[in-house]
């Protein structure tokens, strides 16, 4: 039984656990010195044939804790956007003092029974809760990028907002982050499909241009549907469009977009493409932006 316990959870249970099930303490004991069990905390034993992973890390510290992975732990166990790889990250009650080896802790009085989910059998904050978390210990972008992967999973706004109102305070909650974050003036509109197209964005706002639309639906002279382009200004007639090897590369792809393109052009588009590197530098791409956006009459 308590080896099925520990199976769900990568190998890690409470001693409590164990003494609930009526294990005694000299049994417990004898588990360890033959090598069944591991104790690499006060109040944890570990199954020794368990592999050793961040996984059950994260579920060592929580026991022995008696928190809650959060934060940018809490982060990458929901697999948000930009936190592939965090350390060991919990919260626990303000009341509790708690310090673990390599463990990153955080104390709460505002921790609620509806912050907390269990993923990958780990207590870990909700991500609504860990979006707000996360601007105690990243900035802004990060937070965004967290944030707008979380909304395109279908996580609501709603509660993600709802829940920020509620921890609501002063200090270094991350609330404040979050809040900056909402009231960013591009986030009106359509969600773009991936940071990299608003990244794309905003260096052509940074340089004069108006906030382009998303989600374009470019139709012919019958009304049928031409393209989809993710970003740009219809009264210019004028798009631009994230261009990777990942939804670009290949011969088959890049007829599919040349086509496109084509049936764009019949009717009176023109599109852009840029890559990562024009995200990150620039210059030449908004100029080349620029231009055709100012050669192209309303």
């Amino acid at each position: 039984m308590l080896a099925a316990r520990a199976a769900v959870r990568h190998g890690v249970v409470a001693v409590t656990e164990a003494t609930e099930l009526g294990l005694t303490r000299g049994q417990l004991r004898a588990a360890i010195n033959r090598g069944d069990w591991k104790s690499p905390m006060r109040g944890v034993l570990v199954a020794s044939g368990a592999p050793a992973t961040w996984h059950q890390l994260c579920a060592i510290a929580t026991v022995a804790a008696a928190g809650v992975l959060s934060h940018r732990a809490a982060a990458r166990l929901h697999r948000l956007d930009g936190f592939r790889d965090a350390a060991v990250e919990l919260t626990v009650p303000l009341t509790r003092h708690w310090h673990g080896s390599g463990v990153i802790v955080h104390r709460s009085a505002h921790l609620t029974p509806s912050d907390i989910v269990t993923v990958a059998g780990i207590r870990v904050t909700s991500i609504a809760r860990t979006l707000v978390d996360l601007g105690a210990v990243v900035d802004g972008d990060a937070v965004e990028q967290a944030l707008d992967d979380a909304l395109r999973r279908g996580n609501s706004l709603r509660w993600v907002v709802q829940t920020l109102d509620r921890l609501r305070r002063p200090g270094n909650t991350g609330a404040g982050v979050l809040s900056a974050v909402l009231e960013r003036p591009d986030r009106r509109g359509p969600l773009p499909d991936s940071r990299f197209e608003r990244l794309l964005e905003r260096v052509c706002v940074e340089v004069g241009l108006p906030q382009p639309d998303r989600q374009i639906g470019v139709r012919d002279a019958d009304g049928r549907l031409i393209a989809s382009i993710d970003a740009g200004w219809p009264d210019r007639s004028l798009g631009i469009e994230g261009h990777s090897a990942r939804w670009h590369g290949g011969a088959q792809r890049g007829r599919s977009d040349q086509a496109r393109d084509n049936r764009l052009a019949a009717v009176g588009w023109e599109l852009l493409y840029a890559g990562w590197a024009d995200a990150q530098e620039p210059d030449e791409f908004t100029a080349l932006v620029r231009a055709a956006y100012d050669l192209r009459s309303p």
